[in-house]
């Protein structure tokens, strides 16, 4: 397997993903009871101002993973550019020979390009906040969730 990386535009990866996001949905722990339906709209929004980022990688033109992020300024500091992953996804099939890694480290540089200086991570997975460690990233922060619908006041 020889991996190509690209930046490609959601219309142009749409049909070809949703299936891979479908199967990324199923592997990761739930999302409160939530079902898997993606807001295309608001994908559509966020790259009509520019703020979506698609990076892809095939083999043999074949969708075999993605780094989807969105790109905007720091809102504490205008000095800073940041991108939030969204989502970071390899197939199972061509995980284990560093694709994810290496995948996320060409899109690292595709946004430094660009003037981006910071990129953070969510993960419900602690093998993932492993592995980020792994390549420089830092825990920073933590995020606390509460479902509104299941939790009643008090």
């Amino acid at each position: 397997m020889t991996p190509t990386f690209q930046a490609e535009k959601l219309h142009e990866v749409r049909e070809e993903i949703e299936p891979l996001l479908r199967d990324h949905w199923d592997s990761v722990p739930p999302d409160y009871g939530h079902p898997f339906d993606p807001d295309w709209g608001a994908y559509d929004a966020m790259e009509s101002v520019g703020a979506l980022r698609i990076y892809t990688a095939r083999d043999e033109g074949v969708l075999i993973g993605y780094v989807v992020a969105v790109v905007g300024p720091g809102l504490h500091s205008r000095h800073s550019r940041r991108a939030m992953t969204d989502l970071w996804y390899v197939i199972p099939s061509a995980r284990g020979a560093r694709l994810g890694v290496n995948l996320l480290r060409w899109a690292e540089d595709q946004l430094l390009g660009e003037g981006v200086d910071l990129v953070c991570h969510g993960t419900r997975q602690a093998r993932v906040v492993k592995l980020l460690g792994r390549v420089g990233y830092t825990a920073q922060e933590t995020v606390c969730v509460k479902n509104l619908r299941e939790v009643a006041h008090g």
